[in-house]
């Protein structure tokens, strides 16, 4: 690699040039429900489960739907 390709020390990244994936900011609940963890939700409680949205309003029932996790979903619609 030449030097030439490296940026300089006071280069700014604009926001086009930053890559963060939104799934990589969820709520804890989100994920877990995201990632299928049906324990952990279950001991976080059902007030925080209800209460926690991403920042679009999607909810932990959500992304389990979205992520084809049944049992979660079956869990939370009638649980919480």
């Amino acid at each position: 690699m030449s030097v030439a390709n490296l940026l300089p020390l006071t280069h700014v990244l604009t926001r086009s040039q930053v890559h963060v994936d939104y799934k990589d900011s969820l709520p804890h609940a989100c994920q877990l429900a995201k990632s299928g963890d049906l324990a952990v939700l279950r001991a976080l409680g059902t007030v925080v489960v209800q209460t926690t949205r991403d920042k679009f309003g999607a909810t932990a029932l959500d992304w389990a739907a979205g992520e084809g996790h049944l049992e979660v979903r079956a869990c939370l619609s009638v649980r919480f």
